[in-house]
C-alpha cells in the first residue's frame, strides 16, 4: 500500500464526505478486491436521498459473488441494496438492519444530508415491548461512513483482537492516521465508533474492551503476527464431537458432545503434554483451507483473541492426543479409588 492519506476528517459537505468514503474503500479493497468496471446504474425513480444513492453506485463496481448487493458486506449489518429498500408509514426509507433485526435504521427518501433514526423493540416499565424511535445521527453520510468502515473491517482477508496488540496500539494511538473519530452509528449517543490506521492495519474502537484489527495484505498480516501475544492454550476438535483444551502448563479439558452439550467432561492434571512443543508442531502444519477428509481442528488461544479454527491433516496426531488425556485421566482416578478404598478399610 502506498503512503495514502484518508480524507474522510477533513470533508466539510456531505458530497466531500461521500467523495472521500469512495476513495478509502478503493484504496482499501483493492488488494483483494480489484474494481469490475464502471460506476453502476440506480434507476433515476429511485427515492433516495444523495449519500445512499453514491454509495450505491459507487459499490456496484465491486465483486456481487458473496450474493450481497456490496462486495465487501454483509459482515456484520445488512445494508438493503436499492431492490430492497422498503418504506415505513411516515415514508421514511428502510436502508440498514442489525444482522439478527435487533434494530433498523431509516432516514427520508430524499434530501443532500438527512438525519437518521434507529427503530428497535424496548420495554416500558411493565415490560410490555413497542417499537421505540431514536435520533441516532443528523447526518446520513457520517452514519453510512461508520458502517462502511465496520464492513470493511469484518470483511478483510485477516482481523483479529488480541490484548498485546491492543496494548501496543494504545500506546502508539497519537501517533496513528486518524480515518474516522467519533462516527455515529445506530446506538446513538450511547456509542460511536472510530477507526485509525496503523502502517497497514486497519484498527477499530467499536467501544467494546478490545479494538479489532485487520489487514488485506501479507505486510499487515506480518506485522499482525509477529505483536500479538503468545499462545496460551491450544483447542482441538476431533470428529465434531471430541473437544480437548491444552493450557499452558500441559494440562488439559477434554469434553465429548453431542448436539452442543457436553455429555461428558474429564479434566486432565498439569504436565500432562509438552505445551510448547505442541504449539510449534501443530502450527507447522495447520492449514485454513478445509478438506473433506480433515475432521480434525485446531484453534491457538491467546489473550484477548477470537481465535479462528484451521485444520489439520494428521488425525493420527490428533487422535493420540485425545487417548493420552484419556489415559492419564483414567489413571489419576484409579489412583483416587485405590487411595479411598485404602482409607477406608
Amino acid at each position: 500500500m502506498s503512503a495514502y492519506r484518508p480524507r474522510l476528517m477533513e470533508a466539510r459537505s456531505a458530497a466531500g464526505r461521500m467523495d472521500a468514503l469512495c476513495e478509502f474503500i478503493e484504496y482499501w479493497l483493492r488488494p483483494a478486491r480489484p474494481a469490475l468496471g464502471e460506476l453502476a446504474s440506480v434507476p433515476d425513480d429511485l427515492r433516495v436521498p444523495m449519500p445512499l444513492r453514491r454509495l450505491y453506485e459507487f459499490a456496484g463496481r465491486y465483486d456481487r459473488s458473496n450474493g450481497g448487493f456490496l462486495g465487501f458486506y454483509p459482515n456484520q449489518d445488512w445494508l438493503n441494496g436499492p431492490d430492497g429498500l422498503t418504506h415505513d408509514e411516515s415514508g421514511k426509507v428502510v436502508f440498514l438492519e442489525e444482522s439478527q433485526q435487533v434494530w433498523q435504521c431509516r432516514t427520508l427518501p430524499s434530501g443532500e444530508d438527512p438525519p437518521v433514526w434507529s427503530y428497535s423493540q424496548k420495554p416500558d416499565r411493565f415490560g410490555v415491548y413497542s417499537e421505540a424511535e431514536e435520533l441516532v445521527s443528523v447526518s446520513l453520510s457520517r452514519l453510512l461512513i461508520t458502517y462502511v468502515l465496520q464492513e470493511l473491517v469484518f470483511g478483510s482477508l485477516h482481523r483479529m483482537t488480541d490484548d498485546a496488540l491492543s496494548t501496543k496500539f494504545f500506546g502508539m494511538r497519537n501517533s496513528v492516521t486518524p480515518v474516522w473519530i467519533d462516527g455515529p452509528y445506530a446506538y446513538g449517543s450511547d456509542q460511536s465508533y472510530s477507526f485509525h490506521l496503523w502502517g497497514h492495519v486497519l484498527v477499530a474502537d467499536m467501544g467494546h474492551r478490545d479494538y479489532w484489527l485487520a489487514t488485506n495484505d501479507e505486510e499487515g498480516l506480518r506485522f499482525l503476527e509477529e505483536n500479538r501475544g503468545p499462545v496460551n492454550s491450544l483447542r482441538l476438535g476431533f470428529g465434531g464431537s471430541w473437544k480437548l483444551e491444552i493450557s499452558a502448563s500441559g494440562g488439559a479439558h477434554l469434553e465429548y458432545r453431542r448436539m452442543g452439550q457436553a455429555l461428558r467432561s474429564v479434566q486432565v492434571p498439569d504436565g500432562t503434554f509438552a505445551f510448547p512443543e505442541l504449539v510449534e508442531r501443530f502450527s507447522a502444519i495447520a492449514t485454513k483451507d478445509r478438506q473433506a477428509d480433515r475432521s480434525a481442528s485446531v484453534s491457538f488461544g491467546r489473550a484477548g483473541h477470537i481465535s479462528q479454527v484451521e485444520y489439520l491433516a494428521d488425525v493420527a496426531m490428533v487422535e493420540a492426543m485425545f487417548r493420552r488425556a484419556l489415559e492419564v485421566s483414567r489413571t489419576v482416578v484409579d489412583d483416587l479409588d485405590r487411595r479411598l478404598t485404602s482409607e477406608l478399610s
